[in-house]
């Protein structure tokens, strides 16, 4: 019988990262591991797998791995739609040392979820990454007639620097309804005539 019902049983469940330079392929697990394998006999590279998370029941990594400048980056949603506090997450690729950004924290009510299956979006240009997030819940000092869905960076464009320090977010001005209302899908990088870079999401 299936626990939830976005996942039947466990397994790779985010797209893959080829990194070159290392010649291996870095694959998050359900259970909270990155692997990486060696793209030749496909073995599992010495130090690897990294647990970036140990609650697997309520985080998962939904999208693909971005590989940028040595270190992967990737953002988590919820496992069976469950309440959480969703992260972008940073493993560095030659020592395995894992750093987050929390989207909402659980003072704010936790939630947030990166659902995009394309990952996080980078700009070369500006040095940035960029993620969508999901609604926050209601909790802590998010409640009651006080409660707001893009409360910390919920239902937001976030712009984040390699250290994951946030450099800029967007909310839609025009949506306040509490109807869990998530970005989805992944932010697109691109360029468009006299504008310049943009980024967009939906």
């Amino acid at each position: 019988e299936r626990v939830c019902q976005q996942i039947d049983g466990y397994g790779v469940t985010g797209t893959p990262a080829i990194d070159l330079a290392t010649h291996a392929i870095y694959v998050p697990d359900a259970f909270g591991r990155i692997h990486a394998l060696d793209l030749a006999t496909g073995a599992e590279r010495p130090g690897w797998p990294v647990a970036v998370y140990s609650d697997f029941r309520r985080e998962l990594v939904w999208g693909a791995i971005t590989d940028v400048d040595g270190s992967l980056y990737f953002g988590t949603g919820s496992y069976c739609d469950r309440k959480m506090v969703a992260k972008v997450y940073r493993v560095g690729i030659a020592n395995g040392a894992v750093s987050q950004w929390e989207v909402v924290p659980k003072r704010l009510g936790g939630g947030g979820g990166v659902w995009g299956w394309g990952g996080l979006a980078y700009s070369a240009a500006r040095d940035s990454l960029y993620a969508v997030t999901g609604n926050a819940f209601e909790g802590g000092l998010n409640r009651g007639k006080r409660f707001r869905e893009d409360a910390g960076y919920g239902e937001r464009l976030v712009e984040l620097g390699p250290d994951l320090r946030v450099r800029g977010s967007s909310h839609p001005r025009d949506i306040h309804r509490k109807d869990d209302l998530d970005f989805v899908g992944s932010p697109v990088v691109f360029q468009h005539g006299p504008c310049g870079e943009l980024a967009a999401a939906l």
